[in-house]
């Protein structure tokens, strides 16, 4: 489901479109939500099988499935300017634009099919997958930056200014060199497998399976 809330005050319930059909209200398909993004007035939500989107603040929604395969499942979903992204567990990543929506297969390079989510660093897509980390080029190519990542399984990614970090099986490690080369920074972890990683302020959050973990973002000395 979807529930919103004006500056943090009360929660408002958005299951239903108010576009009638004889009898009966239209269910907006958006039971389990796995992510969502804001463009400008718009909210694409996606649950297991539809993206959906509402261009009125979540009154009504629209299924926006075409050019996607049959009961597909999806993990995420990224914008990049007037481009949206959608990651798949077993299909690779779909993109389409946000203004005429008509979903297109983007694999050329990913090996791992099984995409955990999409994030966004300097107008840069990352996928992060059950065989590591794949970076889009202009030419909706992927390519492989896994050198230094000990554990293939990655489940997400956060970014501060030119860092990146990545929650995987192995724990988190980080790259101050655009994903080119990445080192473990996981002294303080009790468990390694950490499935969530977000930056709050000067501090980077780890979720792993046993606990969540906080450790504080350090700036790349300058010259490096």
């Amino acid at each position: 489901m979807v529930i919103r809330s004006w500056r943090r005050q009360v929660w408002v319930h958005l299951l239903f479109s108010k576009t009638r059909i004889p009898g009966f209200y239209q269910p907006a398909l958006i039971f389990g939500i796995y992510s969502f993004s804001l463009l400008g007035d718009s909210i694409f939500a996606i649950g297991q099988f539809n993206v959906n989107l509402s261009t009125d603040f979540g009154i009504t929604w629209t299924v926006v499935n075409t050019g996607l395969p049959p009961n597909i499942f999806l993990s995420d979903l990224a914008i990049i300017g007037n481009t949206i992204y959608l990651g798949t567990p077993y299909d690779h990543v779909f993109t389409s634009s946000t203004s005429n929506i008509f979903w297109t297969q983007i694999k050329t390079g990913m090996t791992n099919y099984y995409v955990n989510s999409l994030d966004t660093s300097n107008s840069t897509l990352y996928a992060s997958t059950y065989g590591g980390i794949y970076q889009l080029d202009s030419g909706n190519t992927w390519t492989e930056i896994n050198n230094g990542i000990k554990n293939s399984i990655v489940y997400k990614m956060a970014s501060e200014g030119n860092e990146l970090y990545a929650a995987t099986n192995g724990g988190v490690f980080k790259s101050s060199d655009f994903g080119n080369t990445w080192d473990d920074i996981n002294n303080g972890l009790y468990c390694e497998v950490t499935q969530a990683i977000a930056i709050d302020g000067a501090n980077i959050v780890a979720g792993t399976l046993v606990r969540e973990y906080t450790s504080p973002v350090i700036p790349v000395p300058a010259g490096h």
